[in-house]
């Protein structure tokens, strides 16, 4: 396998990415060829991004685009996320959820005077707080 990263293969014990994953791992088959061979059997894989409530997978760029533009494609759901994860023999287990986080997130995010959180106050009642959500991803790798 031809890789960029300079890892060896199963060198990591753990991987924990927080409000990234979804920039560039939205793909079938990512997870099981950029990430999987670099971890370490017994494993464990942390993932928290925002996406897309499952009522609404497959809509994200109807419903999000006015808010996000081009990048509402990077917003799905749980059951869309499990899927992108797919499945492999090394996996013992994959749990993704929605987290109960959002809506204190939200509320400090929304508290700030940061340039996009007052660029997102007007949009949270009427596209963010109805579609959107956290996706938690707990993946725990097999002892071979």
């Amino acid at each position: 396998m031809q890789t960029i990263f300079p890892f060896e293969n199963k060198q990591f014990r753990a991987l924990v990415s927080i409000d990234s994953y979804h920039y560039f791992a939205g793909k079938k088959g990512f997870f099981e060829e950029k990430i999987l061979p670099f971890m370490e059997d017994n494993g464990e894989v942390l993932i928290g991004i925002p996406g897309l409530k499952d009522e609404y997978s497959g809509r994200a760029e109807e419903l999000l685009s006015g808010w996000l533009g081009e990048d509402a494609h990077m917003f799905k759901s749980p059951k869309l996320w499990r899927e992108l994860i797919g499945s492999n023999d090394r996996l013992e287990s994959v749990e993704i959820w929605e987290m109960d986080c959002f809506r204190e997130a939200w509320d400090d995010w929304l508290a700030t005077d940061k340039k996009f959180a007052l660029g997102d106050k007007k949009y949270f009642e009427t596209i963010i707080k109805p579609y959107t959500c956290f996706v938690g991803i707990y993946i725990r790798l097999k002892s071979c």
